[in-house]
């Protein structure tokens, strides 16, 4: 066991080492040696998991008063049950937020181990599975299929683009977004040079236009309006970026034929902005999910209905207010899992508010650590599992503990070196 004196932290040997891998099956969330029936794969929760288990072991935990409540949270989400309501129990449902928690806690914790390498690996083979996928589908997917749970798209004549190493495009495209944040998180730490940031950026970017997928389409287009709006470039940059942004609605066009679900999307923007939410199914389904959980506390369920509740009672929630006269095409999935935070807003109300406000309140203070986060709302708001692993990453990347990765200076931060005197004879 070693102790970094200046930043008063201790590991062991085998801590950089782990935490890289950790790093690296977080970009790569759906895959696993042997795949279980679920979407995002076990890896990184039982390496996130061994981690806290050598630091609890070792003596070396260091819990903070937000940690606890997280841990807190997460053992009272096993117990929360209503006796008034008849909901379903699964066992197997109830890790998501103790899952969750194990990656927060390492990647606050053990940021600055974190290598480019180890993010670029992942990131590349990422691209290399995109590629395959659109040399040969068919093939690509029966291969896939023995890593992951399952490749949902196995031919690309349809209105759906490639999803390489995730079930559908959606979670691909989504990907492709976290790869923009955090190869610019390693920029910002001087761990990649200008250039490779970019150009793994173009690569993203070319990655989710073939996704087709319409959440790749809204998260874009959030991504780039919150550059606009809060990055620290000049006004040069940000009219070069809407340049770029016109060519590339050109490229996705000629691309792709109109049944492409993510130039569906653009088009709607373009021409009725309200048809995204009204005549889109993908996002009408979304729309409802997260709806439910606002009008669960606005009709005083303050702290929840209980976990596995929300299939039983999201009906009602939504038949009480004004969801249903909204969104009548796609009603009909009301009660559907799509949201993290409609389904824990429904089950434990403001005990998860508390947990969300306080988590996203330590962020580092900086335009761009902004902009990182209210994506990562993105996804847990949308239709990610509160499993998704880069969400965990990036709100780590950018706690307020790991503020000095982001110093102008990094040099000010390392350990001096003690100068040699030089005899003079």
């Amino acid at each position: 066991m070693q102790r970094d004196t200046f930043l008063n932290r201790s590991y062991s040997n085998w801590h950089s080492h782990l935490v890289n891998l950790t790093a690296v099956f977080c970009l790569l969330p759906f895959i696993a040696p042997l795949p279980i029936s679920t979407d995002v794969q076990y890896p990184v929760f039982f390496l996130c998991a061994f981690i806290f288990m050598l630091d609890v072991f070792s003596g070396y935990v260091r819990l903070s008063k937000i940690d606890l409540y997280f841990i807190f949270i997460s053992l009272l989400s096993f117990i929360y049950i209503s006796p008034f309501i008849d909901a379903p129990y699964e066992l197997h449902k109830r890790v998501g937020l103790i899952s969750s928690f194990f990656v927060y806690y390492v990647f606050t914790r053990y940021a600055y181990f974190v290598k480019a390498k180890a993010i670029l690996l992942a990131i590349y083979i990422n691209f290399v599975a995109v590629i395959f996928n659109v040399i040969n589908p068919s093939l690509f997917s029966s291969m896939a299929g023995y890593i992951t749970r399952i490749v949902k798209i196995s031919h690309l004549d349809g209105p759906r683009g490639v999803s390489g190493l995730a079930p559908e495009p959606g979670f691909m495209g989504a990907m492709s977004i976290v790869f923009i944040l955090i190869i610019f998180l390693l920029y910002k730490q001087n761990k990649v040079s200008r250039h490779k940031a970019i150009s793994v950026t173009i690569l993203s970017v070319l990655v989710a236009i073939a996704t087709s997928s319409g959440t790749a389409s809204l998260m874009l287009l959030t991504l780039a309006t919150l550059v606009l709006i809060f990055a620290n470039i000049r006004v040069s940059g940000k009219l070069l970026l809407l340049i770029l942004g016109f060519l590339l609605y050109i490229l996705y066009s000629l691309s792709y034929s109109p049944n492409s679900r993510g130039l569906k999307i653009l088009v709607y923007l373009m021409t009725d902005p309200s048809k995204i939410f009204f005549s889109d199914a993908s996002v009408g389904f979304r729309m409802i999910a997260i709806l439910v959980g606002f009008e669960s506390i606005i009709q005083g369920n303050l702290f929840g209905h209980g976990v596995g509740s929300l299939s039983v009672v999201a009906k009602d929630i939504a038949s009480n207010g004004m969801i249903e006269y909204l969104f009548p095409h796609v009603f009909y999935r009301v009660g559907a899992n799509l949201s993290a935070f409609s389904q824990y807003t429904v089950e434990m109300g403001l005990f998860f508010w508390i947990l969300i406000a306080w988590i996203y309140f330590k962020s580092i203070s900086n335009s761009f650590s902004l902009i990182v986060r209210i994506m990562t709302l993105f996804f847990l708001i949308a239709s990610f599992s509160i499993l998704f692993p880069p969400l965990w990453l990036l709100i780590g990347f950018t706690d307020v503990r790991n503020k000095f990765l982001y110093a102008e200076n990094n040099d000010q931060h390392q350990p001096k070196k003690k100068k040699s005197k030089v005899r003079q004879s």
